[in-house]
């Protein structure tokens, strides 16, 4: 099953920039896109903070921009942190998982953001 399993997914990342590297490579694209029956792009690169690599942005852009002109009868909004469930890497640089959600129309709308 293990080399079935490396034959089809990439390696763990060593690290939050080995990671955003490997959803990058051409052969991963398949990662980056939504399960939407019309798929959009999900991963949305780097988190840059001040010229520094912090995370990674995972965003549903179009799903977001399809209900922003009715973003003012959202009633329900959300952020939450988590320092417990993050990602696994060999350097063990995830510290971080902060989720923001807007509930629209029983639709949940997410924001992603993996943080060293």
């Amino acid at each position: 099953m293990r080399q079935i399993r490396k034959t089809v997914f990439p390696p763990t990342p060593r690290n939050l920039q080995h990671f955003n590297y490997l959803l990058q490579m051409d052969n991963n694209k398949h990662f980056t896109m939504s399960f939407q029956k019309q798929p959009s792009l999900f991963y949305q690169g780097p988190l840059i903070v001040d010229g520094s690599f912090v995370g990674v942005l995972f965003c549903n852009k179009h799903h977001i921009e399809s209900i922003e002109s009715e973003f003012h009868n959202v009633k329900i909004s959300g952020c939450d942190g988590t320092f417990k469930t993050v990602p696994k890497t060999l350097d063990n640089d995830c510290y971080q998982l902060f989720t923001f959600q807007v509930i629209h129309r029983n639709v949940v709308s997410n924001k992603l953001y993996i943080t060293q």
